[in-house]
């Protein structure tokens, strides 16, 4: 026995403007909370000194000249 699909019941209790609002104000929702824990993985990053891009550089440049080990 399947269940129902919550999300038709109610989307049809709610106008086609309404659905429109709450789906654009979710969209929205959901941006910032992408962004905002961008920002904060960023600013993490800088605040413990880490390099990531000169430390995977220094990877790169080891593998191209012979050294088998990671830097």
């Amino acid at each position: 026995m399947g269940l129902p699909n919550l999300r038709s019941i109610f989307a049809s209790s709610r106008t086609s403007e309404e659905e429109r609002e709450l789906s654009r104000a979710t969209f929205y929702k959901f941006t910032a909370f992408v962004a905002s824990c961008l920002a904060i993985s960023l600013l993490a990053a800088r605040g413990s000194g880490r390099d990531l891009g000169a430390k995977a550089a220094k990877g790169v440049v080891g593998m191209v000249a012979g050294q088998s080990k990671l830097v």
